[in-house]
């Protein structure tokens, strides 16, 4: 699935919601994948090391004049020299780098998720070199065979929907680590972030939904009991284990599993009446439950449904749909698979 991410909420680094900055930095809202780094996006500055290294240049300068030894005059401007080539060749390692894509790993809210950006490198550069940054994730590349390195970032996964990658620096301080070079861009990438699975779950059966025997079916099959669970606000009161009333402190609600050979529907309609995020709490419990189990279960939602299968895709397709529940479909970025 591919759409725009939403506009960069701003670097650490760098106030970039203000448009001078914006504009200094040559930065768009989005930018397409692969990203080629060129002159006019590279950037660069003595590191701290750099700026030392400035100072006792300075002070040999100072001391050679003083003095007038031309000893001294050579060994400044033999060191300065070295000092200029260094400065050229970081930035020329920045220069030509191109990011192919992010693959983007989706994970539950209050997990998170995972981007992994591929790099291409050109013959006699050292993927260990570079270092991306992007929305206070921290990764450095490793190789990945003849010509690519990967990095891997993780992100906090703040609330159910799309979360975008943000805004990324690519830098590198190699080859002394007197200079600092760097780019700012905002790849299109971003990584769908599942509604959290209730706690407690209200019965997987008969409160989920029917069973059909045969595709396109209604009837409602049998039954299997399946131990007791936790009471929760909203369950039938038909399903309460009276009899264990008086040996717990909490009541118990009889929990029933849907036969093999039937397909379960998970149904946003079957869930009694409450906030639109709890339903999809539920109704993400009801997947991960289902899927465990091995059922074949399909997942009907107010804009439609998702037909009875079983396995890790259908797993991985409900869950997208929970997550995008009532949002613009031109929401999202590039969602990859966990």
């Amino acid at each position: 699935m591919k759409a725009r991410a939403p506009a960069p909420e701003g670097l650490a680094f760098l106030p970039l919601r203000n448009g001078f900055w914006r504009r200094l930095f040559r930065l768009r809202a989005v930018e397409p994948l692969p990203y080629t780094v060129t002159p006019r996006r590279i950037y660069i500055l003595p590191t701290r090391q750099g700026l030392a290294f400035s100072i006792l240049l300075l002070g040999m300068l100072l001391g050679a004049m003083n003095y007038g030894l031309s000893m001294g005059f050579l060994f400044t401007f033999l060191l300065a020299g070295m000092l200029l080539s260094t400065l050229f060749s970081t930035w020329r390692l920045l220069l030509g780098l191109r990011l192919e894509g992010v693959e983007a790993r989706p994970d539950f809210a209050g997990g998170q998720v995972v981007f992994i950006a591929t790099l291409h490198l050109e013959t006699g550069r050292d993927a260990g070199a570079y270092i991306l940054e992007c929305g206070g994730a921290r990764g450095s590349f490793r190789p990945q065979g003849p010509g690519l390195a990967k990095a891997d970032l993780g992100q906090a996964a703040r609330q159910r929907g799309v979360q975008p990658l943000g805004p990324c620096r690519l830098l590198t301080e190699a080859p002394l680590g007197l200079f600092r070079a760097w780019t700012l861009f905002a790849p299109d990438a971003a990584a769908l972030v599942w509604p959290r699975p209730a706690d407690r779950a209200l019965p997987l059966s008969g409160q989920a939904g029917q069973l059909d025997d045969k595709p396109g079916g209604s009837q409602r099959g049998t039954e299997d009991f399946d131990g007791l669970h936790a009471y929760s606000p909203g369950e039938s009161p038909s399903r309460l284990a009276w009899k264990t009333l008086g040996r717990h402190d909490e009541p118990l609600v009889k929990q029933f599993i849907a036969p093999q050979g039937g397909n379960l529907w998970l149904d946003w309609y079957a869930l009694p009446d409450m906030d639109t995020e709890a339903r999809l709490a539920h109704l993400a419990r009801w997947v991960v439950d289902a899927d465990q189990r091995g059922l074949t279960y399909g997942l009907a939602l107010p804009a439609g449904r998702i037909v009875p299968a079983s396995g890790p895709t259908q797993r991985l397709r409900c869950l997208n749909a929970l997550a995008l529940h009532g949002m613009a479909e031109d929401q999202g970025g590039r969602h990859g698979a966990p």
